[in-house]
């Protein structure tokens, strides 16, 4: 009986051929050892319906072995009444048929199956017998179920974030699922989206930035970034998709108009503007009343005591304090000019012109060296001797900032302390630096010593003749030209003013 099974499935295999020859025995034994080894589940069955082959992974869906299966009728055997018909039709009807089943063991296994099942045909174009391959998508059909729940989750997600959409695109960067508030509020479907490469459905002005991020959100970045569109602000939040072991398979994207926190946020901005504005108006007509009061103050009061003075001494005398307190508000009031006009100046506006940094710090000290000579205060230039730096500014203001830089060492130092200069080029710009070992300057007030109309010392400031502005106006042409500066100091030891100002890369010249 065994021979002759045997015999049958050889003949089976050769689709109806003479008995084999050795050699062609040995490869077909071969075969249904290969077949025998496949996960996929094989049979053939005659036209009548009697099996004449089963591999192993076949015949375990019935918990038979292959030997007790081959030979008996097929559709006794096939417990589902669906695929047994299935199966009466296909020998009724020979055809090719695809279908997927669901089978329910008693130790509640379920496998989910698909099946392919075909007629096999001889030389003579007869169909000789049926030929079934099944393989087990249990995997597939679980990872299908996870992802319509994950997807359905989202869906319930999207629909109760306010003024939200979210949006899940993969590899491809094309989207699979679009939902939320804000696509009915902005007129969209999803079918608009859904199905669609982020190419196609991305704002015109924003394809291309938006596919950079999507791209990199795939690498395992997360990404953030705003857009206008409609009328509306929008804040897009990308972040990667990990599957168990941690592999981005999408990427989430939300959506969010932030129209309405923007304009909060604007409100707020421009009322804390205005109040600043307001304080600082305050703070300004304060600060200027009392620093014009003061100078007018000794005119008048000079001016009533000239009339009554006899002496042309005393005459003299008050004639040249007259004189200085109308220099001091003409200086103030220059000033308050020029920090105006600074404000109202871009930096293209500039006179800009190829010009010798150290040319211009020697122009100053020599024609500005009577306030240190007054105070017997020497001034001591340490010029970058390897390198003539060559700058692309306006002359007129880099003037201002040295000078100002200078007279402000020169006011907060004692008689007799000495004041330094330095320059030191690098490759990209170069650095100017007035040192001094004067007063120095608390900690609190460093953060704010270059605000305008800012004194740390009001009381103080006021006799020395200063209104706040002089540090002010040279933080504004030091920004102007592209450069920064900022202190260094200490109090009781001095302090250092540093000013960064770019080189001019084509002007630039080596000692």
């Amino acid at each position: 009986m065994a021979d002759s099974a045997n015999q049958h499935e050889d003949h089976n295999i050769l689709r109806g051929a003479p008995a084999p020859s050795p050699p062609v025995q040995s490869q077909l034994e071969q075969l249904k050892s290969i077949l025998d080894s496949l996960s996929e589940f094989v049979c053939r069955f005659t036209v009548d319906g009697v099996y004449t082959y089963v591999n192993a992974a076949y015949a375990q869906l019935s918990h038979k072995r292959p030997e007790e299966m081959i030979g008996q009728p097929v559709l006794p055997l096939i417990r589902d009444d669906g695929v047994r018909a299935l199966l009466a039709d296909l020998m009724a009807n020979p055809r090719r048929l695809m279908h997927k089943h669901v089978y329910h063991f008693s130790d509640s296994k379920v496998i989910s199956d698909e099946w392919t099942e075909e007629p096999i045909y001889d030389d003579q174009g007869r169909i000789v017998e049926f030929q079934s391959v099944g393989r087990d998508i249990s995997a597939a059909v679980i990872a299908q179920e996870a992802q319509r729940q994950a997807e359905s989750d989202y869906h319930l997600l999207a629909r109760n974030l306010p003024d939200t959409a979210v949006f899940i695109y993969d590899q491809e960067l094309r989207c699979r699922l679009a939902d939320g508030p804000l696509l009915t509020q902005m007129g969209f479907t999803q079918k608009f989206f859904e199905g669609h490469p982020i190419a196609e459905v991305a704002l015109a002005d924003l394809a291309e930035v938006t596919q950079a991020n999507f791209r990199a959100v795939l690498t395992g970045e997360r990404r953030t970034f705003e857009s206008r569109f409609m009328d509306r602000d929008l804040l897009t939040s990308v972040a990667p998709i990990q599957d168990d072991s941690g592999q981005v398979i999408r990427g989430l994207v939300l959506v969010q108009d932030v129209t309405e926190r923007k304009k909060i946020e604007r409100d707020a901005l421009r009322s804390a503007l205005e109040h600043e504005t307001a304080s600082l108006l305050a703070s300004f007509i304060r600060d200027t009343s009392h620093d014009l009061r003061t100078p007018l103050s000794i005119i008048v009061t000079n001016t009533y005591l000239l009339r009554r003075t006899s002496t042309e001494a005393k005459q003299v005398e008050r004639l040249d304090l007259i004189d200085r307190q109308v220099k001091r508000l003409e200086r103030l009031i220059n000033e308050l000019h020029l920090m105006s006009s600074l404000d109202a100046t871009e930096s293209n506006d500039l006179n800009r012109q190829p010009l010798d940094l150290h040319q211009l710090i020697q122009g100053v000290a020599k024609t500005n060296n009577n306030p240190l000579i007054e105070k017997n205060q020497s001034l001591t230039l340490h010029l970058d001797p390897d390198t003539t730096p060559i700058l692309y500014a306006d002359e007129s203001q880099l003037v201002l900032v040295v000078m100002n830089l200078i007279e402000n060492a020169h006011l907060y130092s004692a008689e007799g302390m000495p004041i330094e200069v330095r320059t030191q080029t690098h490759p990209d710009c170069v650095t100017l630096q007035v040192i001094d070992q004067g007063e120095g300057i608390e900690a609190d007030h460093l953060p704010h010593i270059f605000d305008r109309f800012y004194k740390v010392d009001a009381a103080r400031s006021t006799n020395r003749g200063g209104a706040g502005l002089g540090l002010a106006i040279v933080r504004r042409i030091v920004m102007l030209h592209g450069g920064k500066v900022y202190v260094d100091s200490q109090p009781g030891q001095g302090s250092i003013f540093t000013v960064e100002l770019p080189l001019n890369p084509i002007n630039q010249m080596h000692g």
